[in-house]
This record gives C-alpha cells, structure tokens and sequence, in this order.
C-alpha cells in the first residue's frame, strides 16, 4: 500500500517538474488564467442556485428544522400521491362502469345515478390530491436537489479558490490531474489485462 502510494507521489513529482519545464511563463499564466476563469464560472453557478427561491427557503434562521421538514413534506408527498393515486383508480373506475352501464341502456334508479355522481366527485376530489401532493413532493424534491447541488458546488469552488491563490496552483493541479489519469489508466489496463 505505501508502495504504491509512494509511485504515484513520484508520479505526481515527474509530472509536475516535466510541466514547469515544458511549459513557458506565458503559457503557465493562461493556465492561471483559464483556472480563474473556471473559479469565477464556478462561483457564478453557485450565486446563480442561491438566488432560487428553492436556496431561499433552505437559508431560513433554522437550517436543521428546514431539513427536517423537507423529509418529512418529502415522505408525506410520497404517501399522499400513492393514496390519492388508490383513490382516483378505484372511484374513477366505478364512475366509468356505472357511465358505461347507463350507456348500454339499462334503466337506472336515482340511487344509482347518485352513486355514479358521488363516484365521480370522489374520483375529482382525489384527483386534486394527487396533483397537490404531487405539488409538495415536487417541492420538496426540487429542494434536496438544490441542496445536493449546493455541497458539490460549494467543494469545488473552494478548491479552485486554493489553488487560484497559489501562484503555482495551476500547474500543480493540471500534475496532479495528470498523474490521476495516469494511475487510473494504469490501474484499468494493466489490472484488467493480468485477469
């Protein structure tokens, strides 16, 4: 194990030193330059998911109770859909052969054309229910989704803020990129070849 650490130090080492010595002042300032660039584009990104309305009820005064309440909108949405979806299924079914049993010409009472209408305000009702539990788990989906933007986001940002204040930075992270590719194709072809 340390062995193998100790290789793609040195990788990592030859790498980087074939870098700064191939690459000319010029080009290691574009480098700089295009790493700026990717922290700003990276930092626009992130301004641009804070400024939800989604990001806006994550950063109330109470961060915990807000997740825990997306859970729980989550899961009651879940539950709701899949009632009201029950619901909606079996009174829009009954509705539909009490239509079709009216249309094949038998003569129905008033109890049952009431029956049929309480069917199908039933089957309206759970419609509305499953388009607003639908709402809330949408809701509270689209908020995880935003959080879980946010974490990865907020990473990378800060990595790209290290190395863009380092004034090596750059060349040190496209060595280390390199050596990465290096040991990870190393790793694909010569342990899938020695099987």
């Amino acid at each position: 194990m340390l062995n193998k650490g100790l290789m793609l130090l040195s990788a990592a080492a030859v790498v980087l030193t074939s870098l700064s010595v191939l690459l000319s002042d010029a080009q290691q300032r574009a480098l700089a330059l295009w790493n700026i660039r990717a922290w700003s584009f990276l930092d626009e990104c992130r301004a641009a998911t804070l400024a939800t309305r989604f990001a806006k009820v994550m950063r109330e005064d109470s961060p915990v109770l807000t997740a825990l309440m997306t859970v729980v909108m989550l899961l009651a949405g879940a539950i709701s859909v899949g009632v009201f979806f029950c619901f909606f299924a079996v009174s829009s079914a009954a509705a539909l052969g009490g239509i079709l049993l009216a249309y094949d010409g038998r003569a129905l009472d008033d109890k049952d054309i009431q029956l049929i209408a309480l069917y199908a305000v039933t089957a309206g009702v759970s419609l509305v229910g499953l388009f607003t539990g639908m709402k809330g788990f949408l809701f509270s989906a689209a908020m995880i989704a935003v959080a879980a933007l946010l974490f990865p986001l907020s990473a990378i940002e800060f990595v790209a803020r290290r190395v863009a204040e380092y004034e090596k930075g750059p060349l040190v992270a496209l060595g280390v990129l390199v050596a990465a590719t290096i040991a990870f194709l190393k790793a694909v072809f010569l342990n899938g070849s020695s099987r």
